[in-house]
């Protein structure tokens, strides 16, 4: 079996259906090019200029504390990681040099569900001459609703500038005042498009059994996956020196702009690994294993997968709900 990681890769599918599109429908094909972009329902990266102000109030003060929101900056950075779920969308912010702000999304009864530490907004989505509106239908704290009065003091509004994705967000409460903004730009062409293309062998039972257990515990869906008697995975191994007919070996090409790397063996299992994120990342102490061990180890098993494993009568074939982890 083999994994093969690559970067802004134009052979690796978009999913046909997001977050913002499934609420959207018809009005998502309006949107401005570098919004459609941002929201296409894919895990990327994003880096830009921002500026922050905070509500002067204490009111003001605890209530963005609690909720983890962002310190005032004048033109500072900010950096956006976007990922891509089971269940939704997990956007981590970071302004400036400050800890992250991070907050989930997914759709509910026709509307965007984001969970912001102890707040949970309702937002209704609309397009409006190619900008995307953000209508805040409900808010609650600690699982305690607002006044709907209180709404229409939020607004939120994402659009495109001068080619890029433009954002802004204000929000005050009555008595409370201003509580934060934010707005800035980012770079939609600075995406983390890379994915892992896990390429192993259909025929094997231990192999398949492997790619369902990525599979299950890939909530950030990072990994790509093709079984090496496809034209696609033998296209791969091919490209990377590799045997279709003996896979043997176990490779991961991480491509970061121009540079390219290859991790083979074991190290590319712990590699893919890490690419489940959480707790599986400590899976990587295991590096501290001499090489030649993890190796030997690797190869041992490798070699005999049939005999130990079994083989199946028939290549694997993903089911209706993993096709599109399948390109190619």
């Amino acid at each position: 079996m083999h994994d093969v990681s690559s970067g802004a890769d134009d052979s690796s599918p978009r999913p046909s259906h997001g977050v913002f599109a499934s609420l959207l429908g018809a009005s998502f094909a309006r949107l401005n090019a570098q919004v459609r972009e941002v929201h296409d329902g894919r895990s990327r990266r994003l880096q830009g200029v921002a500026t922050v102000t905070r509500g002067s109030s204490l009111a003001a003060r605890a209530i963005c504390r609690l909720a983890s929101l962002p310190p005032a900056q004048t033109d500072g950075s900010v950096r956006v990681a976007l990922e891509v779920t089971t269940n939704g969308e997990v956007w981590t912010r970071w302004f400036g040099n400050s800890a992250p702000m991070r907050s989930s999304l997914r759709a509910a009864d026709g509307l965007l569900v984001e969970r912001l530490g102890p707040l949970r907004l309702r937002f209704r989505l609309a397009e409006a001459g190619g900008d995307l509106d953000w209508l805040l239908e409900s808010v609650s704290f600690l699982g305690i609703p607002a006044p709907r009065s209180w709404l229409r003091h939020t607004t939120a509004r994402c659009t495109q500038r001068d080619g890029r994705y433009a954002f802004e967000v204000n929000a005050a409460l009555p008595l409370v005042g201003h509580l934060v903004g934010y707005r800035g730009c980012v770079d939609a062409s600075d995406v983390d498009s890379a994915c892992a293309t896990v390429v192993f062998d259909g025929d094997c039972v231990l192999c398949s059994a492997w790619t369902r257990f990525l599979i299950r515990r890939d909530r950030f869906r990072r990994l790509r996956f093709a079984t090496a008697q496809s034209e696609y995975g033998r296209r791969m191994m091919q490209a990377h020196g590799i045997d279709p007919g003996d896979p043997a070996s176990f490779l991961l090409v991480v491509t970061q702009g121009s540079g390219t790397n290859a991790h083979v063996a074991s190290a590319g299992v712990l590699r893919t690994l890490a690419q489940l994120g959480g707790a599986w990342r400590l899976m990587g102490a295991l590096r501290v294993v001499p090489r030649f061990v993890r190796d030997a180890a690797y190869r041992l098993l490798a070699r005999h997968r049939y005999a130990w494993f079994g083989r199946r009568s028939e290549c694997y074939v993903p089911g209706a709900a993993e096709r599109e982890r399948f390109p190619g």
